[in-house]
């Protein structure tokens, strides 16, 4: 089955039984220097090999700036 997501107001197609780190990972993002919030709600890196993607998904990717 595939399901439609939306990652910083692009959709995507992923297929059911995703996990997040996979997917991620997929586009090219690492764990590092970043956070993700799925339907608004901060998803702890520690979690994101067992959080899978659902239909119609909201996820925002927000990378680290380093700057002072």
């Amino acid at each position: 089955m595939v399901m439609n997501v939306k990652l910083n107001d692009q959709t995507y197609e992923v297929s059911a039984g995703t996990a997040l780190s996979t997917w991620l990972s997929g586009l090219g993002y690492f764990a590092d220097g970043i956070a993700v919030a799925v339907n608004g709600e901060i998803v702890p890196k520690s979690t994101w090999d067992s959080f899978f993607l659902t239909d119609n998904a909201d996820i925002l990717v927000i990378h680290a700036v380093a700057g002072g």
